[in-house]
């Protein structure tokens, strides 16, 4: 099939063209053109764009940075997909994570429905009442069950808090050649974490910012990249 611009058959202009590579250009018109390409398999179309409607980049250089901007952002993203797709494997979050992260988006959630939730894991369950038992706290009497520890001693939030850390640490493994100096970066934003914590408890009760995106601003602070 040979499509030819149908542009070429108008006022039966004359122009030169050649049959073969390499041979000789001869005149023809737009009348002997459409002669020539008469056959079944020849098609005249509408295929050409005028030369004034083509955005050409020489001639405007005021918006060079910014498509070479554009051009670079559109395959760094793509690449930086693809790379994450071939080597990223996130694994499964256990039921426990799912339900306590759900729990934890519930404005209305309550101690019956944590107590519920951290049930369902005996390791978890064995793990909140230590805690609670802990010299740390002095809580009198002995913790005999998850709800003494939430109502006694932890309080709602911090249960909470320490059940999604301890269910997704199982989930998520370091591996055995770990970075260097781990200890010291987890101990480092560990202690950011609690001196902001001491600082939004020590504030105001009306003036008192939420305590979870505080915590988070101190424990993630090393991980921000400096953009500058």
């Amino acid at each position: 099939m040979t499509i030819i611009e149908s542009s070429l058959l108008e006022n039966d202009q004359a122009f030169l063209i050649r049959t073969k590579a390499g041979g000789q250009y001869r005149e023809i018109t737009g009348n002997q053109l459409k002669e020539l390409f008469s056959g079944s398999l020849n098609r005249f179309e509408s295929i050409s764009i005028h030369a004034s409607a083509i955005n050409k980049p020489t001639e405007n250089h005021e918006n060079d940075e910014e498509q070479i901007l554009q051009a670079l952002g559109k395959f760094q993203s793509i690449r930086l997909k693809q790379r994450l797709e071939e080597t990223l494997e996130i694994p499964p979050l256990p039921a426990s994570s799912h339900r306590i992260i759900k729990l934890s988006s519930d404005k209305s959630a309550g101690t019956d429905e944590l107590c519920e939730v951290i049930a369902l894991d005996p390791s978890l369950s064995a793990q909140v009442v230590s805690w609670a038992s802990s010299p740390y706290y002095g809580a009198p009497g002995s913790i005999e069950s998850v709800e003494d520890a939430i109502i006694r001693v932890l309080g709602f939030e911090m249960v909470m808090n320490l059940a999604l850390g301890l269910s997704m640490g199982n989930a998520f493994k370091t591996p055995e050649e770990e970075p260097r100096h781990y200890e010291d970066f987890w101990l480092d934003s560990v202690s950011r974490a609690v001196l902001m914590e001491s600082l939004v408890k020590a504030m105001p009760i009306k003036n008192r910012p939420k305590l979870k995106p505080c915590l988070l601003s101190r424990l993630a602070a090393q991980l921000w990249i400096p953009c500058d």
